[in-house]
């Protein structure tokens, strides 16, 4: 289960549909729906209601978060 919204990026020049899901960060291609890449990320109720925020797109910088204590990330995608 996610409450967050899918959302299209750029991210290290390519086109990605980012889909925080229940124990995870997802990538995808949206058009073709091809999984790309993940990052593991979730709390102890596995419920992830925060959008992934794009901080520097040309280098890849995303973060990640979450409640119940879980903080946040900066990760990058290359």
């Amino acid at each position: 289960a996610s409450y967050s919204s899918p959302v299209i990026v750029e991210l290290a020049g390519r086109r990605q549909l980012l889909l925080h899901a229940a124990v995870a960060l997802e990538a995808h291609d949206p058009e073709t729906g091809e999984f790309l890449w993940e990052f593991p990320w979730s709390n102890e109720y596995d419920n992830n209601c925060s959008q992934p925020v794009v901080i520097d797109a040309a280098k890849g910088h995303v973060v990640v978060s979450s409640g119940y204590g879980r903080g946040a990330a900066l990760i990058e995608v290359q």
